[in-house]
């Protein structure tokens, strides 16, 4: 079994329209990514994923989960997660002053923390936690495994890693089969 936790790239591809109401906020799915990819390799997947999350949201809704799993005994069938890391500040939007002059050194320490948090539920279930910069690009750090134990990059930046497929696509097709490859292999560290 895989989980899936995130916001709203954890969902999948989102189709927006003008009529998106309040009901339909961040789209409609038309596409599960991840979670389909990983249902079409064979693996049960758990999908957390909720528009809008905190990364605050997103550690609650993982917590409570392997909590629950636990309980019933069923944590052990959890073969790996995936976290989509979102923006650091979706925590603190309601309370940070709109005028506040903010250094990289505070978003450095709130995302440490965060991982910190992360690894605490991967050693505590004994499970390996992916994380994949879909709205934030993760923090990257030279012994990040090191630092935090289970919990790994799987992959830094979707947007920088979609930018460098694109450009591939039009420049050198084989070495996009490369690059392919190398994503593959990411997804089967898990």
């Amino acid at each position: 079994m895989i989980i899936i936790a995130g916001d709203s790239w954890g969902c999948g591809e989102l189709e927006v329209t003008d009529n998106t109401g309040p009901d339909l906020k961040y789209g409609t799915v038309t596409h599960t990514g991840l979670e389909q990819y990983l249902q079409d390799d064979g693996y049960n997947v758990i999908n957390l994923s909720v528009g809008g999350s905190s990364n605050t949201d997103i550690w609650n809704q993982l917590n409570n989960s392997l909590n629950t799993l636990n309980c019933v005994g069923k944590v052990s069938d959890v073969d790996g997660i995936f976290v989509f890391q979102t923006e650091w500040h979706r925590c603190y939007r309601r309370t940070l002053p709109l005028d506040s002059v903010i250094d990289i050194d505070y978003i450095r320490r709130i995302m440490s923390a965060y991982y910190y948090r992360l690894s605490g539920l991967a050693l505590k279930y004994n499970v390996r936690i992916g994380l994949i910069g879909g709205c934030s690009d993760v923090l990257w750090l030279n012994g990040f495994e090191k630092e935090y134990p289970g919990v790994f990059i799987a992959c830094q930046s979707m947007i920088n890693f979609h930018r460098i497929l694109l450009d591939l696509l039009f420049q050198n097709k084989l070495l996009l089969q490369v690059i392919t490859q190398i994503y593959l292999t990411i997804l089967d560290q898990i």
